[in-house]
């Protein structure tokens, strides 16, 4: 009883938290992708478009290996830890380009 009422609340915890994750996915990524596609010449909007592609899908399939694995091997609080890190990373890394693209704006 325990055990299912742990079980039953853990996965609510997973369902609520990867439902904010991926609300937040959409307004990030889409700008994102615009203002990267936005610095290329239109005739290389094109290539531009299938490298950001191609960048997706080399994370879907080397994000979900890496953390199994990390998560397999250290456990579940370093594959944490490493994801975290990885997001800090991210955020930090869009924060100074769009301050950047921002600051080119308005000279």
């Amino acid at each position: 009883s325990d055990l299912a009422a742990s079980i039953a609340g853990g996965l609510i915890t997973v369902i609520v938290a990867s439902t904010l994750v991926y609300a937040g996915v959409g307004p990030v990524f889409a700008p994102s992708q615009t203002a990267g596609l936005r610095t290329l010449p239109p005739a290389e909007n094109a290539h531009g478009v299938a490298l950001v592609n191609v960048a997706i899908q080399l994370a879907g399939c080397i994000g979900p290996a890496l953390y199994v694995g990390i998560f397999s091997s250290s456990g579940f609080v370093a594959a944490v830890t490493v994801a975290t890190a990885l997001a800090f990373a991210g955020f930090l890394i869009a924060w100074f380009y769009a301050r950047r693209e921002g600051s080119a704006k308005r000279r």
